[in-house]
């Protein structure tokens, strides 16, 4: 998906993304880098984020909020009973 988004995307953060067996945090280290090299404003959405109960990725998105380079902007989207 992020390939089709914007192509400037790294072929290793790519290949990061789907390893399950690594810490949580790991392939955002190179996404980060790639997305640290855009100039143009980008918006990363994250849908359905209530579902979200593990903390690794937790711990991960915690990581990724810190470490967003100015030219990222995150959208939690989330839905609330109540």
């Amino acid at each position: 998906m992020l390939a089709r988004v914007q192509l400037s995307i790294s072929k290793t953060t790519l290949a990061a993304l789907p390893v399950r067996q690594l810490p949580a945090t790991a392939p955002l280290t190179p996404l980060l880098n790639d997305l640290s090299q855009l100039a143009d404003l980008f918006v990363l959405l994250l849908n359905d984020y209530h579902l979200i109960t593990a903390t690794p990725i937790r711990e991960a998105l915690t990581f990724l909020i810190v470490h967003l380079p100015p030219t990222v902007r995150l959208i939690l989207i989330t839905l609330c009973d109540g």
